[in-house]
C-alpha cells in the first residue's frame, strides 16, 4: 500500500528542493498545503504533506511556465 502522506524530508526529496526551501513555500507562507497533526504545541505535532497535493502544485507551477516562459522569448 502506498502512503498518501509525505514528511518533510521526503516530501523535499520528492520535489528535488531542500527542507529549508519546502518550509519557506509551505502554507501560511507560501502556496503549498500541508497536514497538521498533532497538539497545538509545535515540539509534539507533525507536518504532512499529500503527494496528491504536491502532484497539484508541480502542475500548477508548470502551467506558469508555459504561460510566460516559451512565448517571451
Amino acid at each position: 500500500m502506498e502512503r498518501a502522506l509525505l514528511s518533510v524530508r521526503e516530501a523535499a526529496n520528492y520535489l528535488g528542493i531542500s527542507s529549508r526551501l519546502l518550509w519557506q513555500l509551505t502554507c501560511p507562507r507560501g502556496p503549498i498545503p500541508c497536514v497538521r497533526l498533532g497538539t497545538g504545541n509545535p515540539k509534539y505535532s507533525r507536518v504532512l504533506y499529500s503527494i496528491e497535493a504536491l502532484d497539484a502544485w508541480i502542475r500548477e507551477q508548470l502551467k506558469g511556465q508555459a504561460k510566460g516562459g516559451a512565448g517571451s522569448e
